[in-house]
């Protein structure tokens, strides 16, 4: 996914999102939910995700409304690059709450 403007590219968040889908097994409604979540780290990766410790430029964040099943919500982590404006993904998946 590319941006447009003086957004953030977006690299390999299709890909990953698949994986993840594929593997997870989610309910169709989580499936948009995480959808729509990618797509506003166009105009702000940072918002709702906080810095990993020990990590240069690794965020990590769990996505609102995403809670199922026993307890999990989706998250995801992802690498930022501001010289480059690249938001690229790392790894979708769901952890208990609270995370």
């Amino acid at each position: 996914m590319a941006s447009g403007g003086t957004g953030w590219t977006l690299v390999g968040f299709l890909e990953r999102f698949e994986l993840w889908e594929k593997d997870a097994e989610t309910p169709g409604d989580l499936t948009l939910i995480v959808a729509d979540w990618i797509l506003g780290r166009h105009t702000d990766p940072y918002r709702g995700a906080r810095r990993e410790p020990g990590f240069d430029n690794l965020w990590f964040a769990p996505i609102p409304n995403t809670l199922h099943g026993d307890g999990l919500v989706v998250t995801c982590s992802y690498w930022i690059s501001e010289q480059n404006r690249e938001v690229r993904c790392n790894l979708f998946g769901s952890l208990h709450w609270p995370v």
